[in-house]
């Protein structure tokens, strides 16, 4: 119930990763428990769990305030919480597909698949990026690139890229390649 990107996108990200300045970096930005950071946006309601419930609970549930996991609307309502951050933050989403994000000044690309984010970004923008992540939810942070002490191969969405002598490699999704000899 929410947008899911076309692997072009992905790939667009990689290629601007190769061209033009040497001193651009993959940033992977992973968002724990995403779906609870985003706002119910109807009345829902959920039985109360046996763990919590008690002799007072008898015959009552919870109403949600935030999205749970398992909900229809929780990975809309995350798309649209995270979209309004992100254009907080200076981002304009795309107009070919509602999961690409730019920032023009700073000469940023993102890709967002579910709360699993790759970004193209100079350097200098690392710490800011990471920065304004982390202020507002919970994330693992990887940096990909030729620069010292940057990982030289990361994996997102079972796809792994590798920071290689002279550019990028991008490997498919392994178990792709293994249905396909099965």
């Amino acid at each position: 119930f929410a947008a899911t990107p076309p692997w072009a996108d992905l790939r667009m990200i990689l290629s601007q990763a190769t061209t033009g300045d040497s001193a651009k970096c993959l940033m992977i930005i992973d968002v724990s428990r995403a779906y609870m950071y985003a706002p119910v946006n109807e009345d829902m309601y959920v039985d109360i769990c046996d763990e919590a419930r008690g002799a007072k609970s008898e015959g009552k549930c919870w109403k949600l305030l935030k999205s749970m996991y398992g909900t229809r609307p929780a990975a809309l309502n995350w798309q649209r919480e995270l979209s309004r951050d992100l254009e907080k933050h200076g981002f304009e989403p795309g107009r070919a597909s509602p999961c690409t994000f730019s920032h023009a000044t700073r000469g940023i690309s993102l890709f967002v698949h579910g709360d699993d984010f790759m970004v193209v970004c100079n350097r200098r923008d690392v710490g800011w990026l990471k920065e304004a992540a982390e202020r507002r939810f919970t994330v693992k942070v990887e940096v990909c690139g030729h620069g010292v002490g940057e990982a030289k191969e990361v994996t997102i969405l079972n796809r792994v890229v590798r920071a290689v002598r002279g550019g990028w490699e991008y490997e498919a999704d392994q178990r792709h390649g293994e249905i396909i000899v099965r």
